[in-house]
C-alpha cells in the first residue's frame, strides 16, 4: 500500500513539474518571438532608412560632406549583414516552431492534470510519457538560451500560479 502511495505521489509530482516546465518555455519562446520580430523591424527598418539616405543624399547633400556618405554606407552594409545572418528566416520559422510546440505540450499536461492528476490509469502514464519522449526530442539548440529571459518566465509561471 505505502509503495502505491509513493508511486502516485511520484507521479503527480512528475505532472505537476513538466506542466510548470511547458508553461515555463510557453512563456520563454513567446517573450523571444516577440523580441526577435521587434528587432526584425527595427533593423529592417535602419537598413531602408540607411540605404535610401545614402543613396538620396549621395546625389546632392552629402556631395559636399563625402565622409558621412562614406559611414552611412558602412553602416547599411554592416546592418544588412548583421540582420541576414541574425535574423535569417531558419531562426525566425524555429523560434515559432517551438512555441507552439511547448503550447501543444503544455496543452497536454493541463489535460492530463485535469484526467488524471495521479497518472493512476496507464493511458494517463503512457499519454505521459509519450509527452516526455517528444519534449526531450526538441531540438532548441538554433537559438542561444537567454537566463535573463528563462528568469523571468520562470517568475511569470509563479505569479500565474500564486506560487512563492
Amino acid at each position: 500500500m505505502r509503495n502505491s502511495q509513493n508511486q502516485i505521489q511520484s507521479h503527480r509530482a512528475a505532472l505537476w513539474e513538466a506542466m510548470l516546465d511547458a508553461e515555463m518555455n510557453v512563456i520563454y519562446w513567446e517573450i523571444l518571438c516577440r523580441r526577435l520580430a521587434h528587432r526584425d523591424r527595427w533593423l529592417k527598418f535602419s537598413v531602408a532608412l540607411t540605404s535610401s539616405g545614402t543613396a538620396i543624399a549621395a546625389w546632392s547633400l552629402w556631395a559636399q560632406h563625402p565622409s558621412t556618405w562614406k559611414v552611412l554606407t558602412a553602416i547599411s552594409c554592416i546592418l544588412s549583414v548583421y540582420h541576414s545572418f541574425f535574423f535569417h528566416s531558419e531562426i525566425m520559422t524555429k523560434v515559432s516552431a517551438l512555441q507552439a510546440t511547448w503550447k501543444e505540450m503544455k496543452i497536454k499536461y493541463q489535460l492530463l492534470w485535469e484526467k488524471d492528476q495521479d497518472l493512476a490509469t496507464t493511458e494517463s502514464w503512457n499519454d505521459f510519457e509519450e509527452t516526455k519522449l517528444r519534449e526531450a526530442q526538441l531540438d532548441e539548440s538554433i537559438v542561444r538560451k537567454d537566463k535573463k529571459l528563462l528568469e523571468d518566465a520562470y517568475r511569470q509561471v509563479l505569479r500565474s500560479r500564486g506560487l512563492k
